[in-house]
């Protein structure tokens, strides 16, 4: 073996070597990205999970409120005025009602 030949296979020792080190720190970058997306998978999981009792007294609560706006508006088209005040103070002050329509 000449000189030459001894540097070219010193080379691709290095260039191995780097090509080793390079696949190592990408297999742990993979995995450390990996352990995070688990980790903040489980986290919004267990938030989602605190929130599902207020959410369901949430949707209990629109359909109480839905129940007495549809009442209201039900004597408000029987005439009744202080029926038809409260709806248009809710108009007034933007409140979404779910009124179904009445039939007079």
């Amino acid at each position: 073996m000449t000189a030459e030949d001894n540097d070219i296979i010193a080379a691709l020792r290095s260039l191995r070597t780097q090509n080793v080190v390079l696949t190592v720190a990408l297999f742990i970058l993979i995995g450390h990205q990996t352990f995070e997306l688990v980790r903040g998978r489980a986290a919004l999981m267990t938030a989602r999970a605190a929130q599902e009792q207020t959410v369901q007294q949430s949707v209990q609560m629109r359909r109480q409120l839905d129940a007495l706006a549809n009442g209201t508006a039900r004597l408000a088209a029987e005439g009744n005025s202080n029926a038809k005040t409260v709806l248009e103070d809710f108009r007034r002050q933007g409140v979404a009602l779910g009124i179904q329509a009445v039939q007079p």
